[in-house]
């Protein structure tokens, strides 16, 4: 997919623009324009629906954090993504309100829904971009070498790979364990190691 290029409009034809601007101002004048008062709060809960929806959500990412054995994988940064779900569910709530596409009861299950796709679009950007980073800065050799190894391998194996590169036995345990870390592989209990698929 290709993007277009950007056309410089002439000034006669602007006039085409400013009708979606004038709209856009005007749901953000909406939203800006909600009274506050210092101390007073206007809480929207969510629906049923919405916060079984939310749960569910919830309790599938606890599951695949708690699926985890070593402690080191898991990213404190998961803990936070909740609080700013359910953030951009009542963003979504109120700018849906603004549109004239909703109210301002309550969070319903659409807004929901949406600051979950959200949310979820975040994560694999995230994981994306982590992935890139990780992948470059690892040190061109130690990825060779573990190019070199199975998709399932154990260590014996990966010392003698590191041999064929010149590293000695410590190294390559290092590398190993820096592998992990990085997600690169995985290491069961019996010393076996599987590279994790990306």
């Amino acid at each position: 997919m290709k993007i277009a290029p950007w056309v410089k409009v002439p000034k006669q034809d602007a006039a085409i623009f400013e009708r979606p601007f004038r709209v856009w101002k005007e749901i953000i004048d909406k939203a800006v324009a909600i009274p506050f008062t210092e101390g007073i709060f206007n809480v929207l809960d969510f629906s049923d629906e919405a916060i079984d929806i939310f749960y569910d959500w919830q309790n599938e990412d606890i599951e695949r954090q708690n699926a985890i054995t070593d402690e080191k994988m898991i990213d404190s940064r998961a803990a936070k993504v909740p609080l700013n779900t359910a953030r951009l569910a009542l963003i979504f709530q109120l700018f849906r309100w603004a549109c004239d596409e909703s109210h301002k009861d309550f969070v319903d299950a659409e807004s929901v829904n949406s600051a979950i796709r959200m949310s979820d679009y975040f994560e694999k950007s995230y994981k994306r971009m982590d992935d890139l980073v990780s992948t470059e800065a690892t040190d061109p050799v130690k990825k060779q070498v573990l190019d070199s190894l199975g998709n399932k391998f154990i260590t014996a194996e990966a010392v003698k790979a590191g041999a064929d590169f010149g590293f000695a036995r410590r190294t390559v345990m290092y590398m190993l364990k820096d592998f992990c870390q990085r997600n690169f592989i995985i290491k069961d209990k019996q010393g076996n190691y599987e590279k994790v698929q990306k």
